[in-house]
């Protein structure tokens, strides 16, 4: 009797844990569950099509971006910009067979807001179009009024995308042209998307991946135009000979005065320390600054100032008076001679 009640305890046992098990058995979604692969409702994750999909979000197989758990996966907050930017990127939506491209409409307020724009100047159907080159954009796009303007006789299809922006306000475009292209040489039929709205021209990803630009060449234009700069320079140069000379430039028939203060009396601070890897540096320019005349030797003097030996990009030094120990505290300053004082960081 004993062995059966405790048969009975350890029976009741091993269903208790079989029940236990079972609540951690897979269930397959009915109903209204929404799908952990989708975020969609009306199937089981195991007869997802997405069960084989890489997250675009994380890398991971097994689910999409719409769908993925990850910290990453956060909606952009609306923000403010003193200067829209565009800011594109293109990924598919598993609730359409549409593809929706994230777009921020781009506008130049004026014309230095618009100094880091790279720009391009493709011809587009036999019209050169002078477009922003973007490297974050998805798609190429064209507002309706430069479209009328420049590509009216241009004909629009359907178009397959919807655009969003950064804020995740839709746009939906007007229409869809599969123009061609020439740049450089190369000549291709590419979809430019037509907003009713927007800044200049986009020259997006999609047409980067079609048409090979020289980087080094944009980064040349963009930057500086060394080749019309140099002729400026050059110009000037010759304009100005005395002013470019490779010599000391002096100021002629003009001779300054100092005025000193009442009370004022002269006065002496010996030198200050070089540094041992400057000494070399500095006495060769001072020999310098004495043979063209800047500086005179002198054996015997009331007033001293020490000197301050900058280093300059190309390892020389220039060579300093600290006055503001010395001279400036005792000189008689008037108000136009103070202000050129302060230009001249004396």
């Amino acid at each position: 009797m004993q062995l059966n009640c405790k048969q009975n305890i350890e029976l009741r046992g091993v269903n208790k844990i079989s029940a236990r098990k079972s609540k951690f058995q897979p269930q397959h979604n009915k109903g209204n569950s929404r799908c952990y692969r989708c975020n969609n409702t009306g199937h089981s994750p195991f007869d997802c099509k997405f069960k084989n999909a890489i997250c675009h979000n994380c890398n991971k197989t097994g689910h999409i971006k719409k769908a993925c758990m990850s910290k990453s996966n956060k909606k952009p907050q609306s923000r403010k910009f003193e200067n829209k930017k565009s800011v594109h990127v293109l990924e598919e939506d598993s609730d359409s067979d549409n593809c929706i491209a994230s777009l921020e409409t781009f506008e130049i307020n004026n014309s230095k807001s618009s100094k880091d724009v790279m720009w391009l100047k493709p011809t587009n159907e036999g019209v050169t179009l002078k477009m922003e080159l973007d490297t974050g954009s998805a798609v190429s796009v064209i507002s309706q009024a430069d479209f009328s303007k420049r590509l009216g006789h241009v004909k629009l299809i359907e178009a397959t995308i919807t655009l969003q922006t950064y804020s995740g306000e839709s746009i939906k475009p007007l229409g869809c042209s599969n123009v061609k292209v020439h740049y450089k040489g190369e000549t291709h039929a590419l979809p430019l998307y037509v907003v009713p709205k927007g800044g200049p021209p986009l020259f997006g990803r999609e047409w980067l991946k079609h048409i090979k630009l020289d980087w080094n060449e944009i980064r040349e234009v963009h930057g500086i135009n060394q080749k019309k700069t140099g002729e400026v320079i050059k110009d000037l140069q010759n304009k100005y000979k005395d002013v470019f000379k490779d010599e000391l430039g002096t100021i002629k028939g003009i001779k300054a005065k100092l005025s000193l203060k009442d009370n004022s009396s002269p006065k002496y601070i010996k030198a200050r320390t070089v540094s041992f890897s400057l000494r070399a540096k500095v006495e060769a320019e001072l020999d310098r600054l004495e043979k063209e005349g800047t500086l005179n030797k002198v054996q015997h003097s009331e007033w001293a100032t020490p000197i301050v030996p900058v280093l300059k990009k190309n390892g020389n030094v220039r060579i300093c008076g600290d006055f503001k120990v010395t001279l400036n505290p005792m000189l008689l300053i008037n108000t136009r001679f103070q202000k050129l004082m302060t230009f001249l960081q004396i």
